[in-house]
């Protein structure tokens, strides 16, 4: 019987510690397994040994699992799509204690639904993901302007949005700051050279920030921003 006093719910005792967090690359298959527990940090520390990224969460203490079921938006979606993608095999732990291997030849029907259906099928084990050439470096960090930017900053938008590609990308938020004043918060994101990411976001850098992070920094700190 469940028990609020007990350490454990019924058939599995806390005390296993099944964590399944485990990151294993195959450098000449450009393939990461990953356990279900994983979270991305271990993914890109893993990958970047090799000279590999993976389309994965900004915020690297995101699990694997949830962010790839429900699709995942990343730094490399502009270029590889979501990360659910990306998902090129699973093993899934079905309701009825099954254990399946799902991919576009074995359950293909359960292969789709899985890539972007969220958790609602089963249990997943074993991710298996396809990974891409990555350079050690980036351009990105954070950008903070007040709200009297407004219109500059959507000009700016506009102006990078006709020119975007594979390699771009960013994310703006309008917010508040601590003493409550009105600022817009942007980390734009270019995969090359800090003067190639600057002229890339020229209109944007023109536009007034009274903050400027930005800067050429490793892969794996762009996740942590």
């Amino acid at each position: 019987m469940p028990s609020a006093r007990r350490p454990s719910r019924v058939g599995l005792s806390s005390t296993l510690r099944v964590y399944l967090n485990g990151v294993t690359v195959d450098p000449s298959k450009k393939l990461a397994y990953v356990g279900g527990g994983a979270i991305w940090e271990i993914v890109f520390r893993e990958g970047v040994k090799h000279g590999l990224g993976a389309v994965g969460g900004a915020v690297n203490h995101t699990v694997v699992g949830g962010y790839t079921l429900g699709g995942g938006y990343g730094w490399l979606t502009s270029a590889y799509g979501l990360a659910a993608d990306s998902l090129v095999q699973a093993t899934i732990v079905t309701a009825n204690g099954s254990v399946l291997t799902v991919n576009d030849t074995e359950h293909p029907d359960l292969y789709l639904a899985i890539r972007g259906g969220g958790g609602n099928f089963g249990v997943i084990t074993e991710f298996v993901l396809q990974l891409h050439i990555q350079r050690p470096t980036v351009y990105s960090g954070t950008l903070v302007y007040p709200a009297s930017a407004t219109e500059d900053i959507v000009e700016a938008t506009h102006k990078w949005q006709e020119i975007a590609g594979e390699k771009d990308s960013a994310t703006e938020v309008a917010t508040v700051d601590d003493e409550g004043n009105a600022v817009f918060i942007i980390n734009p994101f270019y995969n090359g050279t800090e003067s190639e990411g600057r002229e890339r976001f020229k209109d944007l850098l023109a536009a007034g920030p009274v903050s400027d992070t930005t800067k050429e920094i490793s892969f794996e700190e762009l996740n942590t921003l």
